[in-house]
């Protein structure tokens, strides 16, 4: 997060996370357990030297980074501590401060493995502007359900879960044979290797000699249909021609046996 500009240091009392006075800035970011809950930090600022006690900073200046954690082990659910110090230069550089660690691990109320958590302020900033997170982000994510699933050209299998989240499932391979017409057909559309056919090859889809994917293509039918409804007429038509002869010659026939 960026730091700014709430400048009058408070240093007559220690951060206390229930009233405002004590800190100069506060964000809170969500994370998430070990079992998917989501759960609240918030981290606050409190400026101990080098404000001025106006918007505008002339020299560096050293800020004290507190946090609190919702839904742990600790009184009333929340567990809070020091993270330590951010010092800035006089042209709003971060100089030292952080990555901090929060020691001892959180434990949480519903069971889930402790959570040792790390904060890095990489980035961060202490300019002559009003107090804003810029980009915050977290290598965690809530519990998600199986939403659907691709297959991308090198034929990688993956779910997509309704945290946002994929995972590869798998990967599909593809077979080749040397002389694909000399495969036995076992019938179903099974196919067998035979000696005239050769071993099977099978890799990757996209490596040496094999074609890739395409997820959700189907594939066009190999049949003419105008040609094959041409065809499907004149059959028709040779068939009514030929029971009509059958026909004539039954009634020929009857005409003889009446006589």
């Amino acid at each position: 997060p960026q730091i700014a500009r709430d400048v009058t240091p408070k240093l007559s009392r220690d951060v206390t996370i229930n009233d405002p006075n004590t800190y100069n800035y506060s964000t809170s970011n969500t994370i998430y357990d070990s079992l998917g809950t989501p759960q609240l930090v918030t981290t606050y600022y409190q400026l101990v030297s080098g404000g001025t006690g106006s918007t505008t900073a002339t020299s560096g200046e050293t800020w004290n980074v507190y946090y609190s954690a919702t839904g742990t082990t600790g009184s009333g659910g929340i567990t809070s501590g020091s993270l330590g110090q951010l010092v800035f230069s006089s042209t709003g550089q971060l100089v030292s401060g952080g990555p901090f660690n929060v020691n001892p691990p959180l434990n949480w109320q519903d069971g889930a493995q402790s959570s040792t958590l790390n904060v890095s302020y990489s980035g961060s900033t202490n300019y002559n502007a009003p107090n804003a997170v810029v980009s915050a982000t977290t290598n965690g994510y809530g519990v998600g359900q199986l939403t659907g699933l691709s297959i991308d050209p090198g034929g990688n299998i993956y779910a997509r879960y309704s945290n946002g989240q994929s995972q590869v499932l798998g990967q599909i391979a593809l077979t080749r044979f040397a002389n694909n017409n000399g495969l036995q057909n076992l019938g179903n559309n099974y196919w067998a290797s035979s000696y005239s056919s050769g071993l099977p090859l099978s890799g990757a889809p996209g490596s040496t000699n094999l074609g890739v994917l395409q997820s959700g293509a189907v594939e066009q039918s190999n049949v003419n249909l105008s040609q094959d409804l041409v065809n499907l007429i004149v059959a028709q038509q040779a068939y009514q021609a030929n029971a009509q002869t059958i026909k004539t010659q039954n009634t020929v026939v009857q005409t003889l046996l009446s006589l």
